[in-house]
């Protein structure tokens, strides 16, 4: 009697052993799998400027920044801007002109974080490599603004860092032979125009891509790429000849997830194996309006949500996410899945989201750097 009272005893511990480690693997070891996606943003690096060094520049030849400060320039240059300092940097581009045959227009070596600020019209024509493969092209984060113009011709990149850019304000237009934005790490944008004509990714982040602002007009192969996207608001107008949206694994930080919470998004398709969006993992939809044309709306591999917002699919209004792959391997439920409610997400690690030195994640185009 006594062994079984013992064995009945060991047994209820072990089974309290048991659940108290689930308990904990699921709130401290499993972070990154159960959280709210209203929790997964983009940070950038801040940059202070009062009482900074001014620098007035007339643009004739090339230059190297190596002071931090507010460099104003004018004019118009046959050559290349180099910053190279470990301090933060604005330049404020009024009228300017820069074309490079043999690199970029903006080479940020190194710095803190640079802001480029647009004042009056403002042109880029670079031809660039492999190795440094955007007219302009940084090591660190970047920083749009203005209530200027920003026309980019680029035979590869438009705008390419390998830390994290962010999109303020300003007119921005881009024709690339590649990504016209081009981020490592995150790619956020907060208001501004930008008008992208693109022969690969309109617009491209490693890590996550989140849209909270301004209207964006997207003439790519694939209009929108990152492992995690995120639309809060804005005006998101894509035609594209591959995918609209496409969440894939460019980075280790997250499971592919498109996560649309506002905004007026508008995607037409080409004709072919192509998808309005195209998750590799999760699919949200929370709010906002959203019209796909095309043959194949949705497609994604884990599971799909719809909470809330208007979806037009092909003319008709529907509140159901279909999938074109759903018979297959983790394809989700036939059918799609329909108002469901909450969300599960990935979380963002604390702080600055940061890159390990090299490229984070591999390209699907192998010659895409």
């Amino acid at each position: 009697m006594n062994n079984k009272r013992g064995l009945l005893l060991l047994v209820s511990v072990f089974a309290v052993l048991l659940s108290v480690g689930v308990l904990m693997y699921y709130i401290y070891g499993n972070k990154g799998n159960n959280v709210n996606m209203s929790d997964v943003t983009t940070e950038i690096k801040e940059a202070t400027f009062d009482g900074s060094d001014e620098y007035n520049i007339t643009l004739e030849k090339s230059i190297t920044i190596t002071k931090e400060g507010i460099y104003y320039l004018t004019g118009t240059l046959d050559g290349e801007i180099t910053i190279n300092t470990d301090g933060d940097v604005k330049l404020v581009l009024e009228n300017v002109s820069i074309t490079n045959s043999n690199g970029p227009a903006i080479n940020v070596e190194n710095a803190n974080v640079v802001y480029i600020e647009l004042k009056g019209t403002n042109t880029i024509d670079s031809t660039v490599n492999d190795e440094i493969d955007g007219a302009i092209y940084s090591t660190d984060d970047i920083v749009l603004l203005g209530t200027g113009t920003l026309n980019i011709t680029s035979n590869l990149d438009g705008i390419k860092s390998k830390d994290s850019i962010l999109v303020e304000s300003g007119t921005i237009t881009i024709n690339s032979c590649e990504d016209g934005l081009h981020s490592n790490d995150s790619l956020k944008i907060n208001g501004g125009t930008i008008t992208i004509k693109s022969s690969d990714d309109g617009l491209h982040a490693n890590d996550v891509l989140e849209i909270n602002d301004g209207t964006i007009k997207i003439d790519a192969a694939e209009g929108i790429e990152a492992t995690y996207v995120k639309i809060n608001g804005g005006t998101v107008t894509i035609n594209a000849s591959d995918d609209g949206i496409n969440a894939a694994q460019k980075s280790d930080n997250y499971t592919p997830t498109i996560e649309i919470n506002g905004g007026v998004i508008t995607i037409t398709m080409g004709q072919g194996d192509t998808d309005g969006l195209d998750s590799n993992g999760n699919l949200y939809i929370n709010g906002g309006t959203l019209t796909i044309t095309g043959q194949s709306p949705f497609d994604y591999d884990l599971e799909a949500k719809y909470t809330g917002g208007k979806m037009i699919i092909n003319g008709e209004e529907t509140t159901t996410i279909t999938n074109q792959f759903a018979n297959s391997m983790g394809g989700g439920m036939p059918g799609g899945m329909q108002g469901q409610q909450g969300n599960q997400g990935m979380t963002p690690p604390d702080g600055d989201m940061q890159m390990p030195q090299g490229e984070q994640g591999n390209r699907q185009r192998p010659t895409k750097r």
